[in-house]
């Protein structure tokens, strides 16, 4: 592909999954849409999930359309018919979508990250909306460990506000796919009721209460801009339709993954960059040696590891510059995967407790 070629698909990607008209969303979307959802809520109200139309040569596969499907269905209320709208030129038809219903989950603040989002939870059998939020709007650590089997985190919302970007967290996906960079799971964009989520930032204040910190603030603001937004002045960033929705991107949660603090590090959040910039990872991506001399060593199990956790590096900082992002340092994670050769073929297999134990020590020692 020619250069100019692919910098003018990089920048319609860009324009069309952020170059998007907040406050007339509900009404007419951009034309940049695959598929719009409406959902509909137990008065009479609706809802709304947009799936932003594929660049040609995204390279998005075959299960991120799956994936994206499944976040549609989610909803807040119990499970009804949703109705859906195909966008301009839309290379998706009606027919390819066999489940028209909605899936009832349970809403929750995400309180471990200074974006305060919210967390789609899956609603245990024979529990009901009440029982649920008692016991998994909290922290986690909080949840009783005898509930751990119950405690199902599908998908997280992110709305633009505390040094995030609701447009950004639907770009990277695309951008991941695009450059065939990174590993971001699939998001999409959603709206959620006003009054729905007003339970959400109940239960996040509660569970921060009055502290200084970045996490307690920015509750304490999104509260602030709720009660803004039910007097008709809702941010435009935030809420749409006169401040009765809010806007925000659903990402898919990826399970069994670990904390990547190899890259991160641990410690006070407003100097993140400062202690990223002095772990090892991040030093071998700006070292001018070579990978060899990196690793110290030619035999490709020693190279491996490194390679990839260079790639990593790299690719987050590349899509964290593309798109003016901040808060990523400290919410990065990794899965450890064993890779085998069977016959000739290369199959991924789980690891064992004391496989993932060693695994995960010798990247602590690798710091």
């Amino acid at each position: 592909m020619k250069q100019s070629t692919h910098l003018a698909q990089i920048l319609a990607i860009f324009a069309a999954t952020t170059g998007i008209s907040l406050p007339c969303l509900s009404a007419e979307f951009s034309p940049g849409y695959e598929v719009r959802f409406l959902l509909p809520t137990p008065k009479g109200d609706i809802e709304s999930c947009y799936l932003p139309k594929y660049f040609d040569g995204s390279l998005t596969l075959e299960d991120d359309r799956k994936d994206e499907l499944k976040l549609w269905r989610m909803s807040a209320h119990k499970s009804a018919e949703a109705k859906l709208e195909l966008g301009a030129g839309a290379k998706i038809a009606a027919s390819e979508i066999k489940k028209t219903e909605t899936k009832e989950m349970v809403l929750c603040p995400k309180l471990t990250s200074t974006v305060p989002g919210t967390n789609f939870l899956k609603l245990p059998d024979k529990w009901d909306q009440k029982k649920a939020q008692d016991t998994f709007c909290k922290l986690k650590v909080e949840v009783p460990i005898d509930l751990d089997d119950e405690y199902s985190l599908e998908a997280k919302l992110k709305s633009t506000m505390g040094g995030a970007s609701a447009r950004a967290v639907v770009s990277y996906y695309h951008f991941s796919r695009l450059l065939n960079i990174g590993r971001v799971a699939p998001a999409v964009y959603r709206t959620l009721l006003r009054e729905t989520h007003e339970a959400v930032i109940k239960h996040g204040v509660a569970a921060v209460g009055n502290g200084e910190d970045h996490i307690s603030q920015n509750w304490r603001a999104l509260d602030r801009a709720n009660t803004q937004a039910a007097g008709g002045k809702g941010q435009t960033e935030l809420y749409i339709d006169g401040g009765k929705q809010l806007f925000g991107a659903l990402m898919l949660n990826e399970k069994g993954e670990e904390k990547y603090t190899e890259v991160s590090g641990v410690g006070d959040f407003a100097t993140r960059y400062q202690r990223f910039m002095g772990l090892r990872p991040y030093l071998r991506v700006a070292s001018t040696d070579g990978v060899t001399t990196i690793a110290g060593s030619r035999r490709i199990e020693k190279l491996a590891p490194v390679i990839t956790q260079m790639r990593d590096v790299s690719d987050m900082i590349l899509l964290d510059t593309l798109l003016s992002q901040a808060d990523r340092i400290g919410n990065i994670h990794y899965k450890i995967e064993i890779v085998e050769l069977l016959n000739g073929v290369a199959t991924l297999r789980p690891l064992s407790k004391d496989e993932k134990k060693a695994a995960k020590d010798e990247l602590a020692i690798s710091r």
